[in-house]
């Protein structure tokens, strides 16, 4: 939990920058790239597992309550009750603050909308 926290930092950062909003609703921004990635990287995964243990394909509606599902989670450990509020002064200033972190959180992020490709390259080759 403490990593996909220390992802949103990030992602949330970009958008802050300290105080300083490069658009009117950072925290909105920054859920939404990362509840999203995070929900698309979690359906992959269900996906290949059952595709692993069946040998079918995931059901439509699994699909999309999959995605609702990582959606609420992310919505609830990120933005409920202002919890991004407590998330950037939990990490701002600390060793967890770095290009170095930032870089892989961002890659982390990309990997995340990747996976959809990646799965669609998969089933239909």
């Amino acid at each position: 939990m403490k990593v996909f926290k220390v992802i949103f930092f990030h992602v949330y950062n970009t958008y802050y920058q300290d105080g300083n909003y490069s658009n009117d609703i950072p925290h909105l921004t920054a859920f939404g790239i990362t509840g999203c990635s995070w929900s698309l990287l979690l359906t992959t995964l269900t996906a290949l597992t059952y595709y692993q243990l069946t040998g079918t394909r995931l059901n439509y509606m699994i699909v999309v309550s999959t995605m609702i599902i990582g959606l609420t989670v992310s919505f609830f450990l990120l933005l409920f009750q202002r919890r991004y509020d407590s998330i950037y002064n939990e990490f701002k200033g600390t060793s967890l603050d770095s290009k170095i972190f930032k870089a892989l959180s961002w890659t982390s992020v990309i990997a995340g909308f990747l996976t959809v490709g990646i799965y669609a390259y998969i089933f239909n080759r």
